[in-house]
């Protein structure tokens, strides 16, 4: 699949030597000293240069509703690479944060759907191919403690909003949680969610 040019990210690539305060010209001043870790985390990650952030600060800003214009594509950049990306939290975790951010960004903004839709599609495309697939070498350094599975399990977690727009694509997933559930490498997901997967499934047969 050829991969889809982020616009946006090559437009910042000449200010990642820059703060998210000094881009937006927005100081917010220090925080107070009874917010909350996270607070205090957030308001540091804005005078931080984008060309210093890993992973989990893109997950956390994200997470927090925090410039997204500026950070969504720099997500999707590293998403391209590796969808697989899990900021110390679980599988995939980058995409499903991104996959939540709100209907009207992705409305404004058509190229990083685009985007957003083909990081889907190669998920999805890896797991209909081997439903215990496991990605090997670098960039992402697969930790020895995880199984086959995991990927699968990362992907369900993509919120039920992305899906609601993409029938399609969840028609496909539900195919791949089936299998995978039949193989048995899902004993250690959320028996809610694939139940609704599973369910889903026997629907599109």
């Amino acid at each position: 699949m050829t991969r889809r040019k982020n616009k946006s990210a090559d437009r910042l690539a000449a200010l990642t030597h820059m703060s998210l305060q000094q881009i937006e010209n927005d100081d917010w001043g220090d925080p107070d000293p009874d917010d909350t870790g996270l607070v205090k985390r957030c308001m540091w990650l804005r005078r931080k240069p984008l060309d210093e952030f890993d992973d989990a600060d893109l997950y956390d800003l994200i997470m927090q509703r925090i410039s997204w214009p500026i950070l969504v594509p720099m997500a999707l950049s590293r998403l391209a690479v590796d969808p697989w990306l899990d900021c110390d939290v679980v599988t995939a975790v980058l995409l499903r944060t991104v996959a939540r951010v709100k209907d009207e960004y992705w409305q404004a903004n058509p190229d990083q759907t685009a985007e957003l839709e083909g990081i889907v599609e190669r998920v999805i495309g890896l797991l209909e191919d081997d439903p215990g697939y496991m990605p090997a070498g670098q960039p992402h350094e697969w930790p020895s403690e995880w199984f086959p599975g995991d990927t699968v399990d990362g992907a369900m977690g993509i919120p039920e909003c992305y899906w609601q727009a993409h029938p399609g694509q969840f028609a496909r997933m539900c195919d791949v949680v089936a299998r995978a559930s039949e193989a048995g490498l899902l004993d250690g997901t959320s028996r809610a969610l694939r139940a609704l997967y599973l369910q889903a499934a026997k629907l599109n047969d």
